[in-house]
């Protein structure tokens, strides 16, 4: 199949970063299935619903006309959802990026049922029949279509409905019902990776412990339902705590985790921030006793006791991809939505940031993108892609990508060496010139517009706060919400 684009592509697996031991202990242990290699960028798909009033994506703009949330399954034929199903064609076979991400909370339900459309016409099936002339139309590459084993449909549970009471439900059976419909909506055979979703916002991380990951586990090593495991949310010491957990007590190992918002232009704590995490009580998860800070573009810390979160899933061999590198929309010429919870300092920072990129005459979301790219471990940044012009605008910036210890030749412009600052550390050669003055100015000055907001952890949000906003709202689950705070 030839493709007008291909998108650059990593080995899914840590490229030895850390001194990484072969853990004896794992051995014998069930483990999932994963692809050897992934595409640097992986389609998001929450972009396919009428998730956000304000959808956010590289140009931070959407329309989707007269579609209404509350048409599930959506109208095949509707104007949207046909450029939808196409934008998915295009990504997918046009330019190799096999990766997809969706839930059933995108859209509720709306974004996987969009996927399914697509992959009627993608996927070589055999209760697919023979296409007439006018249904050839939708496919734009022709008679390509490819098998199910070259493409990756990640999905998650435990987030669904819009009611408030309704939301989260991370018991066994809807974990079970909610993969099923997965793979119905999106005629996909089986889910390559099912990720427990927001997990910050459950409850009981007992029940998570105990009843989801086990549930989510089976699927996996009994039922052949999903060929592996994830877990995806915002606070990193959440996900640190699940991961150790499953293993230490119910031998269950995780095959990836998807973090959002953490690997950008304002916020590195994926790889900066120290977690408590091998000897995290639960009482511990999100007291401030069990977090410490690293010296700024420091990722060589090392104790028995902290760790960095990307350190932490090496040493579980646990795959790390991340998603939202225009953090939301902070790092976009148009801002934030007005439900974005950055405080107005980070706002205030990230609009200088886009100050000196127009004085240096640097496309502000695109040095975003860039940036997040340019670190090898992380496999692949998932972004929002609602149309053809996205996917060509993220497919520029993608072809930048160059592997690390290759070599390009001085004349196209490119910075040939490679730094030792722990702030771009693996992809020099995507930047120009002035690009990485930005960066150096932004990342590599102790008088950054993130430097003093990063002493004082503001370069982030406080993910569990916004849990217990959430459950304070709901008049039913206040004590619960109280319980929430009295834990700090």
């Amino acid at each position: 199949m030839t493709k007008k684009h291909h998108c650059p592509r990593r080995p899914f697996a840590s490229l030895n970063y850390v001194n990484h031991i072969e853990r004896d202990d794992h051995a014998g242990l069930p483990r999932g299935k994963l692809p050897n290699t992934v595409p640097i960028i992986g389609l998001g798909c929450s972009s396919f619903s009428k998730f956000f009033d304000q959808q956010v994506a590289i140009d931070n703009t959407s329309k989707c006309e007269d579609l209404t949330a509350d048409m599930i399954p959506p109208p095949k034929h509707h104007p949207t959802v046909k450029e939808w199903v196409k934008t998915i064609q295009y990504a997918v076979l046009e330019c190799g990026i096999n990766l997809l991400d969706t839930s059933p909370w995108y859209g509720h339900g709306m974004s996987e049922c969009v996927v399914g459309y697509a992959m009627d016409t993608i996927l070589i099936s055999n209760d697919i029949p023979a296409m007439n002339s006018s249904q050839e139309e939708t496919l734009l590459a022709g008679e390509n279509r490819i098998k199910r084993s070259d493409i990756i449909i990640n999905t998650k549970i435990g987030r669904y409905s819009s009611e408030p009471k309704e939301m989260f439900d991370f018991s066994s059976e809807r974990v079970r019902q909610s993969t099923l419909q997965s793979i119905s909506r999106m005629r996909c055979e089986y889910i390559d990776v099912l990720q427990l979703h927001d997990p910050e916002f459950s409850p009981s991380f007992e029940l998570l412990i105990n009843e989801t990951i086990p549930e989510m586990a089976r699927l996996r090593d009994e039922d052949g339902l999903v060929k592996a495991i994830g877990m995806t949310g915002y606070p990193l010491e959440v996900q640190a705590y699940l991961i150790d957990a499953a293993y230490k007590r119910h031998g269950i190992l995780f095959d990836t985790s998807l973090v959002y918002c953490h690997y950008n232009l304002h916020d590195q704590s994926l790889f900066k921030k120290a977690l408590k995490v091998p000897h995290m009580a639960p009482q511990e998860r999100i007291a401030s006793s069990s977090l410490k800070k690293l010296a700024p573009y420091d990722d060589t810390f090392n104790s028995d006791n902290y760790t960095s979160y990307a350190n932490f899933l090496e040493s579980m061999d646990t795959k790390l991809l991340a998603a939202a590198p225009l953090s939301m929309g902070l790092l976009t010429s148009d801002g934030p939505p007005s439900w974005h919870p950055a405080s107005n300092e980070l706002k205030i920072a990230c609009r200088h940031v886009e100050h000196i990129c127009a004085e240096h005459n640097v496309n502000f979301a695109a040095l975003a993108m860039l940036f997040a790219l340019n670190n090898d471990r992380v496999a692949c940044t998932v972004i929002g892609m609602k149309d053809r012009i996205q996917v060509d605008k993220a497919m520029e910036i993608a072809s930048r990508y160059i592997p690390r210890n290759t070599t390009v030749e001085e004349e196209s412009g490119y910075i040939k060496d490679f730094r030792s600052s722990s702030a771009v550390q693996s992809c020099q050669s995507m930047f120009l010139p002035d690009e990485l003055k930005v960066i150096d100015i932004v990342n590599g000055s102790k008088n950054g517009p993130f430097s003093d907001l990063t002493k004082q952890n503001m370069n982030e949000w406080n993910g569990l706060a916004e849990a217990r906003k959430f459950w304070s709202n709901i008049p039913i689950s206040h004590q619960f919400a109280d319980s929430l705070t009295k834990i700090d």
